[in-house]
């Protein structure tokens, strides 16, 4: 590539990396440069002859020369971060042909046939969308819906859609099976969205705490004290019509869980063990196609996991006996810590199951990205000199950066790991705000010393509940505690019976949310068996 002296000096001072790019991308929109003042004598020219030197040539070599160019525009700037020598951003329309290609097929299952469906083209009537194979495949003359019109061409056939109105068009029967979808995936008390919830592992002089942050738009749920001895069968809900194959399973430990929409639906606990399993949003997640393996909706498999296993050895192992439903439309990753501060991180990836412990953790923590998009991230804000760019932001990524950053300053802390804790998690706290989504429950489970401490949008005083305290009686009534409810200290006396009702009420409650509602619309079929299952799918050992 050929370039002017001052543009080969920047090239020097910081040589760009070409890195393969593994999903096309449609066209860059723009390039953006920001540049710091030169030496003299290149002055005002820097931004300039970087722009024309290599920024657009370099995009055009990465994405090729039709898509990798795109408008371009350059600005000064008094001082970038980490004193890099220019920061390039760039626009770009992506296309990942894999996840459509997945979506697509998620949409045939839904409605049994894919003539049933009618595409509606907007504004982006691109042919790697529209023409793509998954369509082709399940439906070579599908039906389109446009509002515009458009002329399509798929092959050698040349198709023109006139604009339809919308008042009188047809219309998919698609309510009842789309609202069954939407329930699926209120059921895990998580929104669609990437901004929410971080956790992290703190150890030092014998002390181990794992913290977690929900961020979600309702607080109202029950903490609950699962017994030992009870005889379960898991509640397998498909979304297309085929035959299940529902798992079962006695539990072996008594556990504390966190739940929003019933008991043995949990986001996450601590069993008697010691063992701590918190579930977090991930959009990438593909759990494992059908096989011969008994299935669980996700949020059972956590409480499956906390059921069977003592060590995160045996949750690992768990993975040749049973596994996540892939009819669990809720897409999740999972932070594992047991007594022996043993950590590990469970993804569900292309449909494979993706582990990271030991010396492939470098940061035991983790937010709403891949585990090694994380960890990417945090390297390139790490400087030569081993100095650190630290992000502000609610984003997955921002989030994930500070947390590992709080973890490896915490080895020179001179602070009550608990307290520690809390600070950690008030740094990732995305506030709270009516209806909206927010940070509504803090936990730090003190492991070493079987305690779960928490606190509350609406209580900022720390409760404490102790495991030790509990009896996990399958003959005995259930405790519960109501997780907004005030108060301080020590509240493990302080529990309430487990009653259907009271399971049903706070079903109730998070189903009917004016936020839940506008979001999902009318949830009220889940309730019954969602919040019954305890009294129809479980019962003591004999």
């Amino acid at each position: 590539m050929l370039a002017p002296p001052q543009a080969a000096w920047l090239w020097k001072t910081s040589p760009p990396t070409v890195t393969a790019v593994p999903d096309p991308v449609a066209q860059v929109a723009q390039l953006k440069l920001e540049l710091p003042p030169a030496p003299k004598p290149m002055g005002v020219y820097r931004p300039c002859v970087v722009l024309g030197g290599f920024a657009s040539e370099l995009s055009a070599e990465v994405f090729g020369a039709e898509a990798g160019v795109g408008a371009r525009s350059a600005v000064g700037a008094g001082s970038l971060p980490g004193n890099i020598a220019v920061e390039i951003e760039a626009l770009a329309l992506l296309v990942y042909p894999d996840r459509i290609e997945e979506n697509l097929r998620r949409m045939v299952r839904l409605v049994g046939d894919p003539d049933r469906l009618r595409p509606h083209l907007k504004t982006v009537k691109m042919p790697e969308v529209v023409g793509h194979k998954a369509i082709a495949a399940e439906n070579p003359q599908p039906r389109w819906r446009s509002d515009t019109g458009l002329t399509l061409t798929r092959g050698v056939t040349t198709e023109t859609i006139p604009p339809i109105d919308s008042r009188n068009s047809p219309r998919m029967n698609l309510k009842r099976t789309f609202r069954f979808l939407i329930a699926v995936l209120a059921c895990a008390a998580v929104g669609p969205t990437a901004d929410g919830c971080t956790t992290f592992v703190l150890q030092k002089d014998g002390r181990l705490v794992f913290g977690r942050n929900l961020d979600w738009h309702v607080g109202e749920g029950l903490l609950i004290a699962n017994p030992r001895r009870v005889k379960k069968r898991a509640l397998v809900l498909p979304i297309s019509a085929r035959e299940t194959h529902p798992a079962q399973w006695v539990s072996q430990y008594g556990s504390v869980t966190f739940n929003s929409l019933g008991r043995d639906f949990p986001t996450g606990g601590m069993n008697e063990a010691g063992l701590v399993i918190e579930l977090m949003w991930l959009d990438a997640t593909q759990y494992p196609p059908p096989d011969a393996r008994p299935e669980l909706h996700v949020l059972q498999w956590t409480q499956y996991l906390l059921d069977t296993c003592r060590t995160v050895e045996e949750v690992l192992a768990t993975d040749a006996e049973v596994r996540i439903s892939q009819d669990s439309i809720l897409p999740q990753h999972f932070l594992v810590c047991d007594a022996a501060g043993r950590v590990a991180t469970i993804e569900f990836l292309e449909g494979k199951r993706v582990v990271h412990r030991a010396d492939n953790l470098p940061h035991a923590c983790l937010a709403n990205s891949t585990y090694a998009e994380s960890m990417q991230q945090a390297a390139m804000r790490q400087g030569a000199d081993g100095s650190q760019t630290i992000p502000d932001g609610d984003g997955s990524l921002e989030r994930f950066v500070r947390t590992a950053a709080r973890i490896d300053a915490f080895a020179r802390a001179d602070q009550d790991v608990v307290d520690y804790a809390f600070d950690m998690l008030d740094g990732v706290n995305q506030g709270y705000e009516l209806d909206a989504h927010s940070t509504v429950w803090s936990v730090v489970y003190d492991i070493g010393e079987k305690r779960i401490l928490f606190r509350t949008h609406n209580h900022r005083e720390i409760r404490r509940l102790e495991l030790s305290q509990l009896k996990f009686d399958c003959a005995q009534p259930v405790p519960v505690w109501d997780v907004l409810s005030g108060g301080a200290g020590d509240i493990t006396g302080r529990w309430t019976r487990f009653t259907a009702e009271l399971n049903r009420e706070t079903a109730r409650k998070n189903v009917t949310h004016p936020a839940i509602v506008r979001t999902f619309g009318d949830l009220s079929a889940l309730l019954a068996p969602v919040s019954g299952y305890a009294e129809n799918f479980t019962a003591c050992e004999e």
